[in-house]
């Protein structure tokens, strides 16, 4: 009976292929007194791998790679999925372009 529940929970996990130095995002297990749950991020990160245990992960922020890193159960991870991670001053100046463009394009077409 055991195999058979096995067999069909296997069918549908997603095995994480965490290796050492790939970069991931933790969840948030608590969140703040106060606050609401759908407007709290639901991970933080990215941290960087130095270590792969049975059950645990230890990571260090990649924003600070000198602090002490800590063993994190694999099931909060979740895989950094682009080469580059935006800033928030490179995210800011995007928008403020795309907005210019946007600006633009409708003075253009009120005078044409």
């Amino acid at each position: 009976m055991h195999s058979r529940y096995k067999h069909y929970y296997d069918r549908s996990v997603n095995e994480k292929f965490i290796t050492i130095g790939s970069r991931v995002y933790c969840k948030n297990a608590k969140i703040p007194v106060g606050r609401s749950r759908a407007l709290t991020k639901g991970y933080f990160g990215p941290l960087r791998v130095l270590d792969i245990g049975d059950i645990g992960v230890k990571c260090v922020l990649v924003s600070k790679p000198n602090a002490n890193p800590q063993w994190i159960d694999k099931k909060r991870l979740k895989l950094v999925t682009t080469d580059h991670i935006p800033s928030y001053e490179e995210s800011a100046v995007a928008h403020w372009e795309q907005l210019r463009e946007i600006q633009a394009e409708a003075t253009r077409n009120a005078k044409g």
